[in-house]
């Protein structure tokens, strides 16, 4: 029989390795409520947008977009002496024009991409300096007239595509705000010529849509959409399918 019995203390490590496998790891912590004092104007300083609760990201990347990229005109940028290298590097103002999206971190001595950062998506890092112009900073100014370029890439590079995210974000906040195209309405009730934007597009997505148009009948005294909050979370899910 004792060829068939398994030691009490084999059993007890057993339990112990399994409840250890078992153990998941904590997931990140995430900011959930925008603070305007975290809009950080170092790039090296920042939190990354993925910190971010997905319902307040867009509302950081809008804060960031007001501020612009950070773009200081030193007097003398800090020189860097590579090795085999006489001649001491440092950061060139002229980079400031020649790519706009770049950005200069005092704190770290390091260029960042300001589009990149605003747009990336998290664990995509086949691109060159994906991360790098994102997190750590890139200060090889030894290599940054290829560098740089390296980053930017082709047509369908991850940097262009968060271009065109920038681009399309502009776009649309700017046939917003440019046209004076408010949210909301004077008079937002049913029996209004004009409820404002937000539900009158509401009304016209119903009439071209039998299953939206239902949801909303069976809901009619719930789902008046007249909310302002709820308002600016609809418009926010629906830039994020649009821009992810």
């Amino acid at each position: 029989m004792r060829k068939f019995l398994v030691p009490r203390a084999c059993i007890e490590n057993v339990s112990v390795v399994q409840s250890e496998a078992e153990v998941e790891e904590a997931p990140p912590n995430v900011v959930n409520e925008f603070n305007s004092n975290e809009i950080v104007r170092d790039p090296g300083l920042r939190k990354q947008i993925y910190e971010y609760a997905l319902n307040i990201q867009d509302q950081v990347r809008r804060a960031y977009i007001l501020k612009g990229p950070t773009q200081p005109i030193l007097e003398n940028f800090p020189g860097t002496q590579f090795a085999r290298e006489p001649r001491i590097r440092a950061f060139c103002k002229s980079w400031f024009k020649s790519y706009t999206w770049i950005e200069y971190s005092e704190f770290k001595d390091a260029a960042y991409c300001f589009h990149c950062f605003l747009f990336k998506q998290p664990g995509r890092v086949e691109h060159f300096g994906y991360e790098v112009f994102t997190k750590g900073g890139y200060k090889n100014w030894k290599s940054a007239s290829n560098g740089l370029k390296d980053h930017v890439g082709g047509h369908g590079s991850m940097h262009n595509s968060c271009m065109k995210h920038y681009d399309d974000y502009n776009n649309q906040r700017q046939s917003i705000e440019t046209q004076g195209m408010a949210f909301r309405g004077h008079n937002e009730s049913l029996t209004s010529l004009n409820k404002g934007n937000f539900r009158e597009i509401v009304d016209w997505v119903k009439s071209n849509n039998e299953q939206v148009r239902d949801a909303f009948d069976r809901c009619a005294k719930d789902c008046t959409m007249i909310c302002s909050d709820i308002q600016k979370d609809f418009a926010t899910s629906c830039a994020h399918e649009v821009i992810k």
